[in-house]
């Protein structure tokens, strides 16, 4: 099919004659009614144009979970967080509450962070991909932090990351098609956690091709459809 493609365009482009025996040499099905043809054209360019919706990332920053309350600053996650289930032991923190620690200096994005309460931390829903977050040793000077992702209970990632108090860091985890995080921090240290990063796994088909399909069947259509009236 797509050689006999190449030989239409090549003879237009160099000008060369097309009868109908070419026509139907290139495309075997030049006999069918144009109704159908036509049909066939917008069909492809319509399902082309309905998958052009991608799968979005989330980013969720724990700055619209608190109440704003400075007398008390710390609080919970609430549990359906972000279309996520996040255990009790995850809390929320403004960063100006303890000067100088790992939640202060691991602020990313408005004035709170999430932390690490108590060992150990999960965060399940239903399957996502997770990319990546920024980590804060809440304390120490360097906290290694273990992060495991499971789907249906199994193992499926596993990778310990180093953090710093002075700084938040990004790492990059693209734990794909999981249900279930898990989090241990060295000695049930505490840690901070701004921008955590993810989005739902459901595949989203690539537009690109089938729109360009799409557009080469219409223009080939309305070429052998004018020829046919000549």
């Amino acid at each position: 099919m797509v050689n006999m493609i190449k030989l239409y365009v090549t003879r237009l482009e160099n000008n060369v004659p097309l009868n109908n025996s070419v026509v139907k040499l290139c495309f075997p099905w030049y006999e069918m009614k144009k109704k159908l043809l036509t049909a066939l054209a917008i069909s492809v360019l319509m399902f082309g144009m309905v998958t052009t919706s991608r799968a979005i990332a989330t980013t969720l920053t724990f700055d619209d979970v608190t109440t704003g309350n400075v007398a008390y600053p710390l609080q919970s996650v609430a549990p359906d967080y972000g279309g996520l289930t996040w255990n009790e032991y995850w809390g929320v923190v403004k960063g100006s509450y303890r000067p100088g620690s790992g939640y202060e200096n691991g602020v990313v994005s408005g004035e709170y962070v999430a932390y690490y309460g108590a060992h150990p931390v999960t965060i399940t829903g239903a399957t996502f991909n997770f990319d990546g977050a920024y980590l804060t040793s809440s304390w120490l000077d360097s906290l290694g932090i273990l992060v495991e992702g499971y789907a249906g209970g199994n193992l499926l990632y596993s990778q310990t990351v180093q953090t710093l108090k002075s700084q938040p860091t990004w790492f990059d985890f693209n734990y794909t098609g999981v249900d279930k995080l898990k989090f241990f921090a060295d000695n049930d240290n505490n840690f901070a956690m701004d921008n955590f990063t993810f989005n739902n796994s459901n595949p989203v088909p690539e537009p690109a091709t089938m729109l360009l399909f799409g557009t080469g069947i219409a223009g080939l259509a309305a070429t052998i459809i004018r020829r046919k009236k000549k």
